[in-house]
């Protein structure tokens, strides 16, 4: 599948999705790489942290090429201030041991991959990250995915097998992808990852990834309802979703995904109480 026709997949399903969704890809998400086309609705993250949050554009590029009257000293200065406060700030997190930590540097990293291959004009994002710091971006997500930092796995699935935003089922290292992602994504709901939850969503109803699977994806979205529900959130969007999801299945098949779906919500979503999600894990 092309990453235009992944995105465009992606969409739909936030549109069918509703909050819950909505809420799962902001949390730390996966989560999805829409943001890595021409109109995706949102490029930029603050040091790394979240995913979609509106879009950065330096000032200089908002400006245009010639609007600036000429050399402005004191705008070197705050760029090199910046630069020196990135570069420190990355040093910090390469030097953490917590999976946060390291998820959040994986985050600072990718915007500036996305200046350098040319998807952001936020030139800002690279001021102060070396090309040694942009060599680890992989394992820092790595070692965020094998502490169980919240979000991680959603990023995960998100930079698909071979870390550069491409999914494509038909590539040779699909089943492998699969069969090291899906126990991930398991994992992670169990644990009460609303970015997870929000990734298993879209993949076990579209098939991006893995091949479509109705059922699977019904009890994902009535976890997401029951969540949505406990906070009093509308949860229209994710009755219709569950309506077109329950038209595919049996009576029985229907009657298993709700059961599991309230057991996963008890277990992994009701821990903190008040239907808020499961406390991260110690570090």
């Amino acid at each position: 599948m092309t990453k235009a026709r992944a995105r465009s997949g992606r969409t739909s399903a936030v549109e069918a999705g509703g909050v819950a969704l909505a809420l799962a890809l902001v949390a730390g998400t996966v989560f999805m790489s829409t943001r890595h086309e021409a109109d995706a609705p949102g490029t930029g993250r603050a040091d790394g942290d979240g995913v979609l949050a509106p879009s950065r554009v330096s000032p200089t590029a908002a400006a245009g090429a010639g609007a600036l009257p000429g050399p402005m000293p004191w705008l070197s200065a705050a760029t090199d201030a910046i630069g020196a406060q990135r570069a420190a700030l990355v040093a910090q997190l390469r030097a953490s041991s917590s999976p946060i930590d390291a998820l959040r540097l994986f985050g600072l990293l990718e915007d500036c991959r996305e200046v350098r291959q040319g998807s952001s004009n936020d030139v800002a994002a690279c001021s102060g990250i070396s090309d040694e710091a942009m060599a680890g971006r992989l394992d820092a997500l790595q070692r965020a995915v094998r502490g169980r930092a919240p979000g991680a796995v959603a990023r995960l699935y998100e930079a698909g097998p071979a870390g550069d935003f491409q999914h494509d089922p038909a590539r040779a290292q699909g089943d492998a992808w699969r069969a090291r992602l899906e126990p991930l994504l398991v994992d992670a709901i169990r644990q009460g990852d609303i970015p997870a939850l929000g990734a298993a969503m879209l993949e076990y109803d579209i098939g991006i990834d893995f091949p479509r699977d109705p059922m699977r994806a019904l009890t994902y979205v009535l976890v997401a309802t029951h969540i949505e529900r406990a906070q009093g959130r509308d949860v229209s969007g994710l009755a219709l979703q569950a309506a077109r999801l329950s038209g595919e299945l049996t009576p029985q098949q229907r009657s298993i995904a709700a059961t599991d779906a309230q057991r996963l919500f008890l277990d992994a979503f009701q821990r903190g109480g008040a239907g808020g999600p499961a406390p991260g894990p110690a570090q």
